[in-house]
C-alpha cells in the first residue's frame, strides 16, 4: 500500500491513513486478457466496467485485473524489464484519476508493480495520494473475486511515518 506521503510531503503517512476506508466495496476492472505489457486501463475501460456493474460507489476501491499476476513466481518476466533496465507492464491510463476522483473512490489497486509506467511522470500517484486516497499493488488471485458484490479489507502494518508497508488484502463475497 503506498500511502499519500509516498509522493506528497507532509501528507498521511500509512499509521495516519483513515481505517474506516480499509474497509470498502470491491469494484473489479477485469482486462485479464490485456497481454499486452504496455496496456493500460483507459476511461472507456472503466465506462464499460461500469455499465456491466453499476457505477462504482463512494469510498470503493478500484481494482485493475490484468492478469499480470501470474507471472509473479517469475520475477523477470513480472518486472519485464527492457535492454535499458526500464520496466513494462499493464498500467492505468492518466485520464481515469480523474474520473476516479469523481466516483469518490477510497484508493485503487492493480495487480502489477505500479499503476504508472516507469518511464512516467506518475500521474496516477501524484493525482490519487494527492487527494489524500491510498493505493493498492502486486494484488493476486483477482480471479477468484467476482467483478462486483464484493468488500475488500486491506491491513496495512501500522508504521508510523512509513510511505508504504506491506498489506494483507482480504475479498469478502457473500453466498
Amino acid at each position: 500500500m503506498d500511502a499519500p506521503v509516498h509522493f506528497i510531503p507532509g501528507a498521511k503517512d500509512i499509521a495516519h491513513l483513515d481505517i474506516s476506508h480499509f474497509l470498502a466495496p470491491l469494484h473489479i476492472v477485469d482486462l485479464s486478457q490485456i497481454g499486452n505489457p504496455d496496456g493500460k486501463i483507459t476511461l472507456r475501460d472503466l465506462e464499460a466496467s461500469e455499465r456491466r456493474q453499476g457505477k462504482i460507489p463512494p469510498g470503493a476501491v478500484v481494482v485493475g485485473h490484468t492478469g499480470w499476476s501470474r507471472y509473479w513466481n517469475q520475477p523477470g518476466k513480472y518486472r519485464n524489464a527492457n535492454e535499458y533496465g526500464h520496466m513494462h507492464f499493464p498500467t492505468f491510463s492518466p485520464e481515469v484519476a480523474s474520473f476516479l476522483l469523481e466516483r469518490d473512490i477510497a484508493g485503487i489497486g492493480i495487480d502489477t508493480l505500479s499503476p504508472d509506467p516507469e518511464q512516467s511522470d506518475f500521474p496516477i500517484h501524484k493525482a490519487l495520494l494527492g487527494a489524500g486516497k491510498y493505493i493498492l499493488e502486486n494484488l493476486t488471485h483477482l480471479e477468484h473475486v467476482p467483478k462486483k458484490g464484493a468488500f475488500l479489507c486491506v491491513a496495512p502494518i501500522k508504521i508510523d511515518g512509513a510511505s508504504e508497508a506491506p498489506v494483507r488484502a482480504l475479498a469478502f463475497i457473500s453466498q
